[in-house]
């Protein structure tokens, strides 16, 4: 209701910065509900902060990014000058949320037009590559590589990779387009000391062992900073098809961890 808001700001002299218990603004509302006339009155004539946070951080153009408005996105930071980098409390840019959406066409705008950072990490060191990754967003981890050039190498503060991640998800899929064409090391390790094997064997991911493996050459052998190899991590999980694949291709059952044990133990 564009006339009622004219009215009540500039005869009832309403604030436009008013907030509510979530420290939601009038603004904040108006993006949510998609109501671009509304958006554009605010800022130009109501003088609306485009850089107003409500209680979690977020900005307004969070929210334009998170309901998918790709239109008061690019009006919000054409005309609006809003932030493309602001980051809520847990450190997600905008640009976080529109991979965690799984928007592909705001990604591309952010990124081409918003300029916004692709390498820009949340408060666990994640990039908008891990959430893609972890996600499943096929297209968007492509993209994000290809013309966003994103760090395919790039670890949260666990160490974890972005093909960590795929492999924890079980999006094979995903793995392989890291490994073959992101070129994704598969023997880079967490800070424990883990590999991606390690991560396919602890979820009981066989499809995603067997391609690591045969396709992706991971070592079968590898092991953690306790010295636990992926075969050790199969046999305290009592994953019997993945322990008997691991033996019929390499793996060996006497090698003993820190502690002195082996996978038969």
């Amino acid at each position: 209701k564009l006339d009622i808001v004219q009215w009540l700001v500039e005869h009832g002299k309403a604030n436009v910065e008013a907030t509510n218990k979530d420290g939601m603004t009038v603004l904040h509302y108006a993006v949510q509900g998609n109501k671009l006339d509304v958006v554009q009155w605010l800022v130009e004539h109501g003088k609306a902060n485009v850089e107003a946070t409500n209680k979690d951080g977020m900005t307004v153009l969070h929210y334009a990014v998170q309901g998918n408005k790709l239109d008061i996105v690019q009006w919000l930071v054409e005309h609006g000058k809003a932030n493309v980098e602001a980051t809520n409390k847990d450190g997600m840019t905008v640009l976080h949320y529109a991979v965690q959406g799984n928007k592909l066409d705001i990604v591309q705008w952010l990124v081409e037009h918003g300029k916004a950072n692709v390498e820009a990490t949340n408060k666990d060191g994640m990039t908008v590559l891990h959430y893609a990754a972890q996600e499943n967003k096929w297209h968007v981890v492509q993209w994000l590589v290809e013309h966003g050039k994103a760090n395919v190498e790039a670890t949260n503060n666990y160490g974890k990779t972005v093909l960590h991640y795929a492999v924890q998800g079980n999006k094979l899929d995903v793995v392989q387009w890291l490994v073959e064409h992101g070129k994704a090391n598969v023997e880079t390790t967490n800070k424990d000391g883990m590999t991606a094997l390690h991560y396919a064997v602890l979820g009981n991911k066989l499809n995603v062992i067997q391609w690591l493996v045969e396709h992706g050459k991971a070592n079968v052998e590898a092991t953690d900073n306790d010295g636990c190899t992926v075969l050790y991590y199969a046999a305290i999980k009592n994953k019997l098809d993945v322990v008997q694949w691991l033996v019929e291709h390499g793996a060996g059952v006497n090698a003993t961890n820190i502690n002195g044990k082996a996978p038969i133990n």
